[in-house]
């Protein structure tokens, strides 16, 4: 290796560099470190980083939280933001959102996106503080003007709920629109639910479709319903239940009980029930009272399962239990006091 000592801090630098990304993370610290005992702010927080994800070296928390600090406190935006989410997180250090506000604020002055949605997150949510949705939209104004896509998200949900600003659906479809236009998922779905909303079925595919080819479960589902009610789209129940399985099979519990009741009509699928049951029982285990319901029924019946009264009841207490009547009205024909 070079004469370390004769080398610049930029040379040492673009070394590290090219040796990381290359893989090479332990040849990579050694000319940070280098670099670092320069006084460079830039190689302590990337030394910093290495040890605190374990990329290409053993993970150390106290080197990394070292490493960090000593960026930050040298003025690294990358190292303030850091020993802010560590103190945000507790990662290496004693959870102190009061210590992650201070350091989020100093990078937040360097213009810091990141650091300014943390901030407004903190507020938003009330971690360390009471929950202040006037500093939230403030911080998030400030991300979302340098276009990051979650602070321009969060602004036009707070538009769209008059949280912390006064409500406005123009306001709240603006903000959206623009983390939609970056791909960013979540913003496309609430851009499909408010033209849905006015009846533009056409936007509303639109969007809902660009965030379900992104494997998007609640996404895959709004697609679903189209084309099961012929909502922007030509009715096709083929293709509808081609969505719910998409969504189904992502963790989607309403889709899952979808599925499970094309699987028990047999009409778009060949009938079965034993399918039925499957996608029924994975619905009602995320607390979907229908398909609680309908395991419920099948128990009592032998329907895709062996008969089990108590297995029966267990799930119709759950759905009685959510107020849905059939399951109180079958409890009552069991002989159950309901």
């Amino acid at each position: 290796m070079e004469n370390l000592e004769k080398m610049s801090v930029d040379e040492l630098n673009a070394k590290a560099e090219t040796c990381y990304k290359a893989g090479d993370s332990e040849t990579a610290l050694k000319y940070y470190r280098a670099a670092a005992d320069k006084g460079n702010s830039h190689a302590m927080y990337e030394i910093g980083y290495i040890y605190t994800y374990g990329k290409g070296v053993e993970k150390n928390v106290s080197e990394a939280v070292e490493y960090t600090l000593m960026a930050a406190e040298l003025g690294d935006v990358d190292g303030q933001f850091a020993i802010g989410f560590m103190y945000e997180k507790g990662d290496g250090v004693e959870q102190n959102y009061d210590k992650a506000l201070g350091w989020y604020l100093k990078a937040a002055e360097q213009n810091d996106m990141g650091a300014q949605y943390n901030i407004g997150c903190l507020y938003a949510f009330g971690r360390g503080r009471e929950v202040d949705f006037g500093e939230a939209v403030k911080w998030w104004s400030k991300a979302a003007a340098q276009g990051y896509e979650k602070a321009q998200d969060n602004l036009g949900i707070c538009y769209r709920d008059g949280k912390g600003v006064e409500q406005s659906d123009t306001k709240a479809l603006e903000w959206f629109l623009k983390a939609a236009a970056q791909g960013w998922v979540p913003a496309q779905i609430n851009a499909g639910l408010c033209y849905a909303n006015t009846n533009d079925c056409d936007n509303a595919v639109k969007w809902w479709r660009k965030a379900a080819e992104q494997d998007h479960e609640e996404a895959q589902y709004n697609m679903g319903y189209c084309y099961l009610n012929g909502f922007g789209v030509p009715q096709s129940d083929v293709e509808a239940f081609k969505w719910y399985k998409k969504s189904a099979e992502n963790g989607h519990a309403e889709a899952q009980y979808n599925i499970g009741c094309y699987y028990n009509e047999g009409e778009i699928v060949p009938q079965d029930d034993e399918e039925a049951v499957y996608w029924w029982s994975k619905a009602a285990e995320q607390g979907c009272v229908p398909a609680m319901h309908n395991m419920g029924y099948c128990y009592v019946n032998g329907i895709g399962v062996d008969r089990d009264e108590e297995l029966a009841a267990d799930w119709l207490f759950k759905a009685a239990d959510e107020g849905y009547e059939d399951s109180i009205e079958l409890l009552r024909l069991m002989g159950y006091n309901v």
